[in-house]
């Protein structure tokens, strides 16, 4: 029994490599051989690659740009050009992943759905944009993929243009993306570009028709003069103050940037409650104690409004915006632990692991005690593929509180990931389990 059954999975291993090797010959002989009078049809899509999400032949056969095997497959066999696998993944992303534009073209013209989104909200344009193929994408686009289609990591737009990748935002905006959209109040492609630093795609973006002004960007330039100096030969207003009523000239001397207000002052009107405007006047102004006591006030008011907004984006899964909006409320209150632990949340769910790890050891630094800093620290180590650390960490988590379910299910869920993993010693995983075991 064992040989025979090691015989079916040679043979149905062969199902596999014949659809990735495009050939056809092989993968219809081994189906007969392995179907034993079944159809063909069923034969073939029984067989899935166990460990790859439970691809099957066509996903195969679409990432490998084998044409053939899947015009065989769906003429021939009638199989769905939208199968979908467990990770949600048709044919097209694996087709889109590849970047075969003549398997993509196929997939589209036999029903391949382009709007289809895998488990994390992906769709095909993001795949496209994130292999930076702007053919593919413009070839979606075309058939009618979503341009405005978002997911954690926003719309195509915002990815391409965190990827500074030129030409698919190109490709986006000539297919009417819009270069003006907002997140959470000021996240907008322009805001991306700049924070970048990317002059080029700045450029895009204003060719599009992207508003200057629609957020304030001037704040965000001031370590690059080149960026600063394009941005205000563009349009935007160094009088128009951000959210919190400050004039980019003020924050550029609270930060002792004296170039920035150098260059700003003859571009920027008397602002009233400075008594002395001059370059001296602003600088003095803004060490003041009344400027100290108000902005301490601001301060506290910009922290509770930044807050509420990054909850508000990771409630919604809009995890990008959300570490955006984390990141300015650690520059109002670095020693918030829960800040570094919410921005690591957001970091994990795009499978930053790295990121993850730096927002977790800074938590556990700031609140050592706290069993959440060890639930982050041992989600990141995990991410990372760390298990024998990241158990560690959960033991630590659980020994703090041991009732703590939200610990308890990731500890077990990374002893079933690696039990058998050589990186793990049997001490390590004999103290999780006894941890386990001693739950409520």
């Amino acid at each position: 029994m064992a040989s025979s059954s090691k015989s079916v999975k040679k043979s149905a291993l062969k199902i596999l490599q014949a659809a990735e090797a495009g050939d056809l010959r092989s993968l219809k002989n081994s189906a007969k051989k392995l179907g034993k009078g079944r159809k063909l049809a069923e034969t073939i899509a029984s067989v899935r690659y166990g460990s790859r999400d439970g691809l099957g032949a066509l996903h195969i056969a679409a990432e490998k740009g084998r044409t053939e095997i899947c015009r065989y497959l769906i003429e021939e066999l009638g199989f769905d050009a939208n199968l979908v696998p467990d990770n949600g993944k048709t044919p097209l992303f694996h087709a889109t992943y590849g970047g075969h534009i003549d398997t993509v073209r196929y997939l589209l013209d036999h029903g391949a759905n382009p709007d289809a989104r895998d488990k994390d909200g992906f769709t095909c344009l993001h795949t496209a944009v994130l292999q930076g193929n702007a053919k593919v994408l413009d070839l979606l686009l075309s058939r009618g993929g979503p341009v405005e289609a978002k997911n954690i990591a926003g719309t195509p737009l915002i990815l391409a243009t965190c990827k500074a990748d030129c030409s698919c935002m190109k490709v986006l905006l000539d297919h009417n993306a819009d270069p003006n959209q907002v997140s959470g109040g000021f996240f907008s492609p322009l805001f991306v570009a700049v924070i970048n630093d990317s002059i080029k795609c700045v450029e895009v973006l204003l060719k599009a028709g992207a508003d200057v002004n629609k957020v304030p960007l001037l704040e965000l330039a001031f370590d690059s003069v080149e960026m600063l100096d394009y941005l205000l030969e563009a349009g935007a207003d160094p009088n128009k103050p951000n959210d919190y009523g400050r004039f980019p000239i003020e924050i550029a001397a609270v930060r002792g940037n004296r170039k920035v207000v150098q260059k700003l002052y003859p571009l920027t009107s008397p602002i009233p409650i400075v008594s002395d405007w001059s370059i001296d006047g602003i600088f003095r102004h803004v060490a003041s104690p009344i400027y100290h006591v108000e902005e301490e006030v601001q301060s506290k008011k910009r922290l509770e409004r930044l807050k509420r907004k990054a909850d508000s984006a990771l409630s919604q899964k809009d995890y990008t915006v959300s570490i955006f909006l984390w990141t300015y409320a650690m520059m109002e209150d670095p020693s918030d632990a829960t800040i570094h632990a919410n921005r690591c949340l957001c970091w994990l769910q795009l499978s930053h692991g790295m990121n993850a790890l730096v927002d977790a050891y800074n938590c556990k630094n700031l609140r050592p005690t706290w069993p959440i800093s060890y639930l982050r620290l041992g989600s990141a180590l995990g991410c990372l593929k760390e298990y024998e650390k990241a158990c560690m960490a959960f033991v630590m988590g659980l020994s703090l509180d041991p009732t703590n379910r939200e610990i308890q299910e990731a500890l077990q869920q990374t002893i079933e990931q690696k039990t058998n993993d050589t990186q793990m010693t049997v001490a390590s995983v004999v103290k999780a389990i006894q941890f386990l075991s001693m739950r409520p």
